[in-house]
């Protein structure tokens, strides 16, 4: 009987009385929330936030919750919130853009657009189209984001938080001609842990793909497939994020900019410019991975070689 009620439903003729066969329920689902910002929700309980509109120069995730239950990321500097009010906790940008900064505090800003497509399920996915903006409010880029949400959950805790990968497909396309992206330390790919998963602060461990550890052996930058930073959110529990370098990205594998206090980057253009064409965009892909346990190499490079053959 099930059986027939499903072929009456896909060939759009259910008769009054027929069995309904309910749609499988997603256990991943992005729901949109006032004040321009969307939930990342796993069963219910938000994993995820993302703030994307007019009050926020760019985009970007707050809460970023780790296994343990508390937020692996912060908003600014832990000692340093003024000058650092830039640092917003997981979120893209680049210092220099045609000549204009979308990195730190400026009248530059990178502007919703709207959202174009969101998809819920084992995984769920967002896509976004925006603009870079100068300070004039010309547009630079033309970009389309999409950030794909798996979550692990065969590792969900009595607490209802589990490991996942955030993954982003990064497309710009230069509304002139041509555009230059300048040589910089600082963009695309960011975020700033947990005050108390510093190196400085609580005695975290930052480590790459090359078995180079901590700000000592990282700096200056240092090219890898993968940087991971880890420590405590909480007194008990180690969590950490990884950012993973796609190999389709130019310039792989990147340069990492890193620091004992918090902060770790993807330099997409530390070595020099580069150009992008209105025909050729440039297209970037990253994973962030957050984790239970302390970055384990094997486990890591396991990781990153699952990401690439994506």
């Amino acid at each position: 009987m099930r059986k027939i009620a499903l072929l009456l439903v896909l060939g759009g003729c259910v008769p009054p009385g027929a069995v309904r066969v309910a749609a499988p329920w997603p256990r991943a689902m992005i729901v949109p929330q006032p004040d321009d910002q969307v939930s990342f929700q796993v069963d219910g309980r938000e994993w995820l936030r993302y703030h994307y509109g007019a009050q926020t120069p760019k985009p970007y995730f707050y809460p970023v919750m780790g296994p343990a239950g508390a937020p692996v990321t912060r908003l600014t500097h832990p000692h340093d919130p003024h000058t650092h009010n830039h640092h917003l906790s997981l979120w893209i940008g680049h210092e220099k853009i045609g000549g204009t900064n979308f990195w730190g505090t400026n009248p530059s800003r990178i502007a919703f657009d709207h959202i174009r497509k969101i998809d819920d399920g084992d995984r769920a996915s967002l896509a976004i189209l925006g603009r870079w903006l100068d300070a004039e409010k010309k547009p630079l880029l033309l970009e389309e984001r999409i950030w794909t949400f798996t979550p692990r959950v065969d590792t969900i805790g009595p607490n209802g938080f589990g490991e996942y990968t955030l993954d982003l497909e990064l497309r710009l396309t230069s509304v002139a001609p041509s555009i230059t992206i300048g040589k910089s330390q600082f963009g695309f790919a960011a975020v700033r842990v947990a005050k108390m998963m510093g190196t400085a602060d609580g005695g975290g461990t930052i480590r790459n793909s090359e078995g180079q550890v901590n700000e000592e052996q990282l700096m200056p930058h240092r090219r890898a497939r993968w940087c991971d930073y880890s420590g405590t959110p909480v007194p008990d529990a180690v969590n950490g994020v990884t950012l993973l370098d796609h190999p389709s990205n130019p310039n792989h594998p990147t340069y990492f900019h890193v620091r004992r206090d918090g902060w770790m980057g993807a330099s997409f253009s530390v070595e020099g410019d580069v150009t992008v064409t209105k025909e050729k965009p440039l297209v970037l892909r990253y994973r962030f991975f957050v984790h239970a346990g302390s970055g384990d190499p094997e486990r890591l490079d396991a990781e990153w070689r699952r990401f690439s053959q994506n």
